[in-house]
């Protein structure tokens, strides 16, 4: 899987971990990238992988913080079209308060924060975090992984 590859190609402390369902990228248990969940036969998500990235939060008014983001590929896992966040496990009653980013609005959001409040740090800070995507004007699953390696990269 291209994606995979890309992950573990980034930078020579980046390791596999394969526990269960759950392949693991990243440095220990702690610093974590990127995760591929594999559901249970039966689960309506059974027989795709589910793809997590470790990303800065996309509230340009909230304490900078690096959440778990399930992202919505399409079929061709070229694009996202969004981002739930679940601090745990994949789909559990536990999490009802996840919240959902749709893609362009969490960009316009962004972008609308930085123009609005130009002196405002957080607003500052998500900008360039997802600058590569604010200025490609696309839904790139690619820079969406960019984004969560740099993000890992500065972590350790």
């Amino acid at each position: 899987m291209r994606i995979r590859q890309k992950i573990l190609s980034f930078d020579h402390r980046m390791q596999e971990n394969v526990n269960g369902n759950v392949i693991e990228y990243g440095k220990g248990k702690n610093k974590k990238c990127a995760e591929f969940y594999f559901c249970n036969p039966g689960s309506p998500y059974y027989g795709r992988p589910n793809l997590f990235l470790r990303l800065p939060d996309p509230e340009p008014w909230r304490k900078t913080t690096i959440m778990r983001m399930y992202i919505l590929t399409n079929e061709d896992w070229d694009t996202f079209t969004g981002m739930i966040n679940y601090p745990r496990a994949f789909i559990s009653s536990k999490h009802k308060l996840s919240t959902f980013y749709n893609y362009p609005v969490f960009i316009d959001s962004i972008k609308r924060h930085k123009t609005n409040f130009p002196s405002l740090d957080k607003a500052n800070i998500c900008y360039q975090s997802y600058e590569k995507i604010i200025n490609s004007k696309t839904n790139s699953l690619d820079l969406l992984v960019d984004i969560a390696l740099d993000t890992w990269l500065k972590r350790l």
